[in-house]
């Protein structure tokens, strides 16, 4: 990938961050990258889920806003930061895909996130699905 394509890629990611865009909004106004990527939108919505600061509202629709994870302070209680993510994904997440969407720098462990899950009053474990209760 040249250095220019990276560049738009990475001020995508600082326009996500900036304010929450759709999937429409983002391939109707970034078509030169797509187009010499050769991605179809069912690529760059793919792209998208597996950035691991970004997340997606209403995921399972056509149209998913995406936005910014944000930071997480040192001393943020992992519960509080499941519920976060699960609150701006808007859906049930299993532990290892939850895992994935925690913020960058966060280190966790499959059993640290069942702990934190049974610790805190607003999660739920179901077999490997994390929900908000």
């Amino acid at each position: 990938m040249n250095q220019n394509i990276q560049q738009q890629l990475t001020g995508i990611c600082q326009t996500i961050n900036k304010s929450s865009q759709t999937l429409e909004h983002l391939w109707q106004h970034y078509p030169l990258v797509w187009q010499e990527l050769g991605w179809t939108q069912a690529q760059v919505r793919l792209w998208l889920g597996c950035l691991p600061d970004i997340v997606a509202a209403d995921a399972d629709m056509d149209n998913p806003v995406y936005s910014f994870q944000g930071e997480t302070k040192p001393d943020d209680d992992l519960g509080d930061v499941i519920v976060k993510v699960l609150e701006a994904v808007g859906r049930p997440m299993p532990v290892k895909q939850l895992m994935n969407k925690l913020p960058g720098g966060l280190v966790v462990t499959v059993p640290m996130v069942q702990a934190a899950v049974k610790e805190h009053p607003r999660l739920l474990l179901t077999g490997p699905v994390v929900k908000l209760s």
